[in-house]
């Protein structure tokens, strides 16, 4: 479908005011030469256009303008204003709220860009697509531009459907399309300019990353590893949107890193190692840099032995050839889904005596990956260390496992293996033994010696650092990285012995069922790391509930972040105390922007939810200041139907209910039996679209509820109703699939999931 742009355009007279900004053009805490406009931007016609911007400017620290999701290409999300600082944060207030036409505000969604603000005008996508021009002084919308995405697109997203962010230059505002394209708006106008397919969403492809404009092009890769697809990223020409380069993050034959995967199969065709956020770029050496997802096929690996290049992996490029200068691997032959789907970050630290140009990468195993950027080599040891061992899965007989203390537990906590025990319980077969889940540490295999125990690991799929941004503050050398802690068990006794067969499109996990998740709303932390030591120097913890939006500092010594609960907090960046806390009415789950407009500091933060967090959703833009007026709104309220506990089916409040009443015995012979076609037709339609949310038992997965607990679940006239009218976090399948499927999905259910009497 074409986007459709709508422009408010308001009359009226405005005095453009330019106020020239010196700074010095080198890539080392240096402020940006671009210009603040101080006139109240009241019409799209008013809109100043980004010029091309030179690389010192996009790296330069940002004070008057933020120009980039990150603030600049280094990706430290740190501000050099000081206007706002530890001592007066605490009376920060709202300049306006905006809400965005109602976008992204389904369950499906996930809220998660950082805004970009130039010349007086905020640029923001939202998890629909859909892309807005703001003006800072008023918060008025000058203009929309919407993605009306196709309902198709619903069967190639496993995480929620999300932007983390658009790009701005040349008079272009750039943005990722989650049905596999990158686009170019008018930024006058929203008016779509070219649009050029990355890769096809019928691959499985989706594309979520905000992209990364650089000398004249601009950069962006699909996401997708849970479907089979083979990772890449690739340079367009800003102009045309014509592509320049693409290279693939999975080596094929005779390219270096290809003998990493087995010989006897083209499971490297179907690696994974996608890339879910923005790279950085260093202009002196000119490399960009970012990090890949996990292997293919996802919680299985005995048909890839191997460490499985390059996913799991940090990856340095020549921006203008797309040449690989180095990559470092941070999980060998992943077979617990330790992706690195957060952004790197770069920060020069001198570490005993010595400046470092570094390189900073925060992933779900908990630690932070710390090189030298101009090499790949560790800037504190990264020994590798003898793991557990499975042949079954070929695993690794070492891990690189840094010295860095972790910032989230590497050991299955006594609740969650409690959680995780009961959702063992609920997806063994009656009639067999039910596994004893043991907790494990860090990679430890899913295969045990012992057949009547369960291996659990943790840090996986929701633990450790997702997709959430860090900050470094170059002025006291702090490194802020938001995290969660989560645990998995896989139950082998409900695993299929059947072969997966790689289908375009379709879900590509393995045999292996990831039953047992904990959740979101586990232990989260905020840790703050004295990156000239590599030593913890704070860490602030929340009991129940994930820290999944991300950190922004300043030089005011604040350093900002997200609760699920809506909270927007402000931290002294130096010693962690609480210094201000406002609600917002909707998850806080995006990283801040802070600028500077009109003489005043301000801060931007959308508040619209996350589906796989199960956070509140909405679609609040607020801006904040010392001369803000506006005061904080109600909480909102606890979801219908969030994330559960280990696959369980428990929700961070659960009411009392009923248990799901059975038909009365009369009934059941007006209902029709059940063909052995229509559940076997239903299990394949399941495994293609609802597996890697629920797991292929439907006992929980990522992020996905136990069924066996969802009242909807153990009735024909409930599944039917939660595909086409779903509760929770999940798309709606009403256009996806035809009333039959929908109906042998509800006969695999009732039947074999929830078990319900027909």
């Amino acid at each position: 479908m074409k986007r459709k742009s709508i422009v408010t355009v308001v009359m009226g007279v405005a005095v453009l005011l330019i106020v020239a900004a010196c700074g010095s053009s080198n890539n080392s805490n240096t402020t940006t030469t671009t210009t603040a406009s101080t006139a109240t931007i009241s019409s799209a016609a008013e809109i100043p256009l980004a010029p091309s911007f030179t690389s010192a400017e996009l790296a330069s620290l940002p004070t008057q303008n933020w120009i980039t999701p990150p603030g600049g290409t280094m990706g430290d999300r740190y501000s050099a204003l000081t206007q706002i600082n530890a001592s007066n944060a605490s009376q920060l207030k709202g300049d306006w709220l905006t809400a965005l036409n109602g976008s992204g505000t389904l369950e499906k969604y996930s809220q998660e860009a950082s805004p970009v603000e130039y010349d007086g005008v905020i640029y923001i996508a939202t998890g629909a697509d859909d892309v807005f021009a703001i003006s800072a002084a008023t918060g008025k919308i000058l203009w929309e531009t919407k993605a009306n995405l196709p309902a198709s697109t619903a069967t190639s997203v496993c995480c929620g459907w999300d932007n983390r962010g658009v790009a701005i230059g040349d008079g272009m505002v750039f943005t990722s399309v989650l049905n596999g394209y990158i686009e170019a708006l008018s930024q006058k106008t929203g008016e779509v300019l070219w649009k050029t397919e990355v890769a096809p969403v019928t691959a499985g492809n989706t594309v979520t990353m905000a992209p990364l404009y650089e000398e004249g092009m601009v950069f962006v890769g699909p996401v997708g590893a849970e479907y089979g697809v083979r990772g890449s990223m690739a340079a367009y020409s800003a102009t045309t949107g014509k592509l320049i380069w693409k290279q693939y993050n999975i080596p094929g034959p005779g390219e270096p890193g290809h003998s990493s995967w087995p010989s006897d199969n083209n499971l490297w065709e179907h690696g994974g190692a996608t890339t879910w956020n923005t790279p950085t770029f260093d202009p002196k050496l000119g490399l960009m840099y970012y990090s890949t997802a996990n292997a293919g096929e996802d919680f299985e690996g005995k048909e890839r032995p191997g460490d499985n290049l390059y996913s799991s992996s940090i990856i340095a490029r020549n921006i203008k050839t797309g040449k690989m200068v180095w990559f470092y691997q941070t999980v060998h032959h992943d077979i617990w889904d330790f992706d690195d789907p957060s952004p790197t970050v770069l920060m020069n630290v001198e570490v005993n005596g010595k400046m470092e140009e570094g390189i900073a990468e925060p992933s779900k195993t908990g630690y932070v990956y710390f090189l030298n950027r101009a090499t790949g080599k560790p800037i504190f040891p990264i020994p590798e260390t003898p793991v557990p061992q499975s042949a079954a899965d070929a695993t690794s007989p070492t891990q690189p496992i840094p010295t860095m203390p972790p910032f989230s537990p590497e050991k299955v906590s006594p609740e969650q293996q409690k959680l995780l025990q009961e959702a063992v319980k609920a997806s063994t077969p009656a009639g067999q033994k039910v596994p004893t889940v043991i907790a494990g540490k860090l990679f430890t295999p899913w295969e045990p010696a012992n057949p009547n125990t369960i291996e659990s690991a943790n840090n996986v799929a929701v633990g450790g650092d997702n997709w959430p941004p860090s900050s470094f503050d170059p002025t006291n050398d702090y490194y802020y990285v938001c995290s969660q802690s989560g645990s998995v068990a896989i139950n082998l006794a409900v695993a299929s012995t059947k072969k997966k067969v790689y289908k375009a499109g379709e879900t590509f996990t393995g045999s292996n069922p990831a039953i047992g998740f904990s959740g979101f709303d586990t232990p989260g932390f905020l840790t703050a790391y004295d990156m000239k030591t590599g030593k913890i120097a704070w860490q602030k913890s929340f009991p129940k509930e994930s820290c999944y939006s991300g950190a922004t500092s300043t030089a005011g010594n604040v350093v900002f972040s997200g609760r699920n609960n809506g909270e927007f907090v402000a931290y002294n960046a130096t010693t962690g105390e609480q210094l201000w806390s406002f609600q917002t009415g909707a998850g806080a789950n995006a990283a801040a922007a802070v600028y500077e407009y009109g003489g005043q500091e301000h801060v931007v933060e959308l508040a619209g939810g996350n589906a796989l967090a199960g956070s509140p959703h909405g679609d609040n833009l607020w801006q904040f200041s010392l001369t803000g007026t506006k005061g904080p709104v109600a909480a909102p309220t606890t979801p219908t139907t969030a994330i559960t506990h280990a696959g369980t089916g428990k929700k961070k409040e659960e009411p009392k209910k009923e248990e799901p009443k059975k038909e009365e015995p009369k009934k059941e012979a007006s209902v029709p039996s059940v063909s052995t076609a229509s559940v076997a037709a239903g299990k394949a339609i399941f495994a293609d679209n609802c597996s890697t949310c629920h797991g292929i038992a439907g006992t929980g997965g990522n992020g996905g509820p136990n069924l066996n607990a969802m009242e909807r679940a153990h009735s024909d006239a409930g599944v039917i109703k939660q595909l086409t009218e779903p509760l929770g976090a999940m798309p709606s399948f009403k256009e996806v699939l035809s009333a039959k499927e929908k109906q042998e999905v509800a006969d695999f259910v009732t039947m074999e999931i929830t078990h319900s009497t027909k």
